[in-house]
Order: C-alpha cells, then sequence, then structure tokens
C-alpha cells in the first residue's frame, strides 16, 4: 500500500512537472515574422460617408486605398482589422479646388502643372498623386488656406499566428456636390 502511494505520488509530480514544462516551452515560443512587405501610398484617402465596415468593403479600404500594391508583397491569407473614421469630412473636394482656383485656365495648381479651366476629377488626380493631394491639403496664404491636418489610422495585419499594427495617416474627401 505503502509502495502505490509513493507511486502515485512520483506519477502526479511527473504529470505536473511535464505540464509546467510544456506552459514554459509554449510561453517562450517565439512567433517569426513572416516574409512580407507592405509600402503605404503616399497620400492615403478614405470618402466620406462610406460604409467602411461593411465586410464587402474591409479588404477594398487596405489594399486599394492604404498599401501601395504594386511595391507591396503580401501573402494572400493576409487578414485585416483597421480603426479608421470617416464620420467627420477633412475637407470637401470641390471646393477646395475652387477655393484654389483649379477652375480658372492657368492656375499653378502645384509647380509643373497648370489648369486647363476644369476641376480634374478626384480620381485621376489627387487620389493617385501626392502632389495633388499635397496642393489641396497644403497652407496656401494667397489664397486665405489653412493646412488640412491629417487622422490617425491603423490596420492589424495578421498572417497566420503573425500580427503586427501598422499606423498612417490619411484624409477623409468628401465627394459631394455642395
Amino acid at each position: 500500500m505503502k509502495k502505490r502511494k509513493i507511486i502515485l505520488i512520483l506519477l502526479t509530480i511527473a504529470v505536473f512537472a511535464s505540464v509546467l514544462i510544456i506552459k514554459n516551452y509554449l510561453r517562450q515560443k517565439k512567433i517569426t515574422k513572416p516574409d512580407f512587405t507592405i509600402v503605404l501610398k503616399e497620400s492615403i484617402y478614405i470618402e466620406y460617408g462610406v460604409d467602411v465596415y461593411r465586410d464587402d468593403t474591409l479588404l477594398n479600404i487596405i489594399e486599394s486605398h492604404v498599401i501601395d500594391e504594386l511595391k507591396s508583397e503580401v501573402p494572400s491569407n493576409a487578414t485585416y482589422e483597421y480603426e479608421i473614421d470617416n464620420s467627420k469630412a477633412s475637407f470637401n473636394y470641390l471646393d477646395r479646388a475652387k477655393a484654389l482656383e483649379w477652375d480658372k485656365e492657368g492656375t499653378e495648381m502645384f509647380p509643373g502643372r497648370l489648369s486647363n479651366g476644369a476641376i480634374p476629377s478626384f480620381y485621376y488626380s489627387a487620389a493617385n498623386s501626392k502632389a495633388y493631394m499635397d496642393a489641396l491639403t497644403s497652407k496656401n496664404t494667397q489664397y486665405g488656406l489653412e493646412e488640412i491636418k491629417p487622422l490617425n489610422g491603423n490596420f492589424i495585419i495578421t498572417i497566420g499566428e503573425y500580427s503586427e499594427r501598422i499606423y498612417f495617416d490619411y484624409y477623409v474627401v468628401d465627394l459631394e456636390i455642395n
């Protein structure tokens, strides 16, 4: 009987020690960073009023508005969670362009680019050009316009067990005609 108690105590100690060893190993296990590259776009904008948290919009916002797809290499199994707020517009595109007199022929929009008398479409100009976005958001004393400060957002990219939070600045652009 005494022998059984000793064996039972030794087995209990062995199981307990094994659990502690495994727990310690798992706690020390390093999650290695997968091989990926993320390059953020030079000018990041989100449209005012778009439901950015709708399931079919989630991936599109990060991949089309935040990440520069041509310079990035992200595995197809990557998932994203993000924190952005587009409930308040940073500026109205047409109002700001008119205030800068982009609707007047010959107005210098930014160095090397003169207006042809029509405000260019946002999607074919400012959405894809840092120079346009800088001209729209920078302080302009000639026209009495203050600098538009970007908002701060972030997203978490998860690839397998690895997660990383990436911060970015962005503008919320109102594209409605007032």
